[in-house]
């Protein structure tokens, strides 16, 4: 549906779902709840409209991730890269999950077949 499979030239080694907007999993940060963009087994990558609440490589995540089937994973990482859109107050944020943190492969492969 609104799942694709990146194969891009990229230097990942895991597989990474995106989705069109809508339509994929809830990331919740403390009382905060965003749009997640994509995800693989060691990465998430979500929206906001506030980037302030956010600092690369220095804040710690620890959140929650919930899937439309309401299956919930506890998750731990990062700050990667903060990117801001030069058109609107849109800003993507990805996170590097940590070894033991991250969301399970049996997951993605769900992801990627729904």
């Amino acid at each position: 549906m609104g799942n694709n499979l990146s194969n891009g030239r990229e230097r990942r080694s895991y597989a990474r779902v995106e989705y069109s907007a809508g339509t994929g999993p809830r990331l919740v940060i403390g009382d905060y709840e965003y749009e997640v963009m994509d995800i693989s087994e060691k990465g998430v990558k979500f929206i906001t409209d506030h980037p302030e609440r956010f600092c690369p490589g220095l804040k710690e995540v620890k959140a929650d991730i919930i899937f439309r089937d309401g299956k919930n994973y506890e998750i731990q990482g990062a700050i990667l890269r903060i990117e801001r859109s030069q058109f609107s107050s849109e800003t993507r944020i990805a996170i590097f999950l940590y070894d033991g943190w991250g969301i399970p492969s049996s997951r993605i492969d769900l992801e990627m077949k729904s």
